[in-house]
């Protein structure tokens, strides 16, 4: 990052033609986030082994959730409070488009499962696919123990293969 800097303070405006490097490596991150994602949450929900585990792991996870969610609606409705943003702000003039309604909570929780696993990998759709992941995850541990073994095997060298091509980006 230092040398980027310095790059950029030496070279200015001409440096941009190196660009294409960084937004090459950046894609070449991303385009492994949504397989490496999915397969480890498979892995670890299925390596549980016990629906009741889970349950009792997933209860907790959700007291959690709603405890830190509750959380930062209180901090974040305290410092708009304090902060009072858009006080003074002629709103009149803006477009239509950035006044859009906020998503219902049967939107919310509709758009949560995805209706294409497909589409909702290749938009990298993180809530659907760790969705279809815990899905798939309970789906390996309710199998026979050797179709277990298999499901779980596959998706463990998924990861593995995943990582293999992120070091092999990272030393590029």
């Amino acid at each position: 990052m230092i040398l980027g800097a310095l790059l950029g303070l030496i070279a200015g405006p001409r440096a941009a033609v190196i660009q294409i490097i960084g937004d090459v490596f950046l894609r070449l991150l991303r385009m492994a986030v949504v397989p490496l994602i999915f397969c480890n949450v498979a892995v670890a929900i299925a390596g549980m082994g016990d629906l009741k585990r889970l349950g009792k792991i997933g209860g907790r996870l959700i007291v959690i959730f709603l405890v830190t969610t509750f959380l930062a609606a209180l901090i974040g409705l305290g410092a708009a409070l304090v902060v009072r943003p858009g006080i003074g702000m002629a709103t009149a003039d803006l477009p239509k488009a950035l006044a859009a309604e906020a998503p219902t909570f049967h939107t919310t929780v509709l758009n949560m499962f995805p209706t294409n696993i497909m589409q909702a990998f290749a938009e990298a759709n993180m809530l659907q696919v760790i969705v279809f992941a815990i899905f798939s995850g309970v789906a390996v541990m309710m199998m026979k123990q050797e179709d277990r073994d298999r499901v779980l095997g596959a998706f463990a060298t998924t990861s593995r293969f995943v990582m293999s091509i992120l070091r092999l980006v990272m030393e590029l």
